[in-house]
């Protein structure tokens, strides 16, 4: 006669099998533990994350440059503004680069009136101040070749609305309050050392900006004033 083992009971119909303890009841350590980990989302540190969205924005911002200075249309249709920038643009990559470039425009902040009154007195005068004008290139290769040759822009057979602008790097905002504190640092430095003959001013590519000693340019007795500067230099 053979005996069966009373703690092992076969449910009819079911292939499943269950323990039970000398109590009868079901022993929850029987079967195998899965982990949930796998289903719960991670968080990242909040340091690992500032640092994600910091790449993020930096590399976004690779391919785009902002212009100041540049006067905008009087019109108030957004085509027309869009047209019109696209027209100078066009020159704008000409002048420096030799060349147009696929690239998307967008003036950034709201319209602000110049309060002049719109006469025939004023008639060179702009409706509007010149918003900035981000400049967002298809191609890396574009964008290198305008910056390494913004100083064409010195010449005399530009455009008029090209001659007093000024061209920068599209920043973080990491960057740019370094590019603040750093133009702070150099204005207290002119102050307390006030060294005849020299500024300190901020250069450098917008990756490694830093306060470099310049010698200024005397253009009449007793008058001096800094170089002249690279308008990709220039920053706000």
């Amino acid at each position: 006669m053979t005996r069966t083992n009373p703690d092992l009971i076969i449910m009819a119909g079911s292939a499943k099998t269950t323990n039970r303890t000398d109590h009868g009841k079901q022993n929850k350590h029987s079967g195998p533990r899965y982990s949930n980990r796998s289903n719960q989302k991670r968080k990242r540190p909040l340091t690992q994350t500032k640092e994600h969205n910091h790449f993020r924005a930096k590399r976004i911002r690779q391919r785009n440059i902002i212009i100041f200075g540049l006067r905008e249309s009087d019109s108030s249709l957004k085509q027309d503004i869009q047209g019109e920038d696209e027209l100078l643009i066009d020159e704008f990559c000409m002048t420096t680069a030799g060349q147009t470039a696929e690239c998307k425009t967008t003036r950034m902040g709201k319209r602000v009136e110049n309060g002049e009154p719109q006469d025939a007195a004023n008639a060179d005068i702009p409706k509007y101040k010149p918003r900035p004008l981000r400049v967002e290139f298809k191609d890396l290769d574009d964008k290198k070749k305008v910056m390494s040759n913004l100083t064409n822009l010195g010449k005399d057979a530009i455009h008029p609305r090209l001659k007093r602008i000024s061209v920068r790097n599209d920043m973080t905002p990491d960057e740019r309050m370094k590019e603040r504190q750093l133009k702070s640092e150099a204005k207290r430095m002119n102050e307390e050392r006030d060294e005849a003959g020299f500024l300190f001013v901020v250069r450098g590519p917008y990756w490694e900006r830093k306060i470099t000693r310049i010698k200024k340019r005397a253009d009449k007795p007793g008058e001096e004033r800094e170089l002249p500067r690279r308008p990709t230099e220039e920053t706000q």
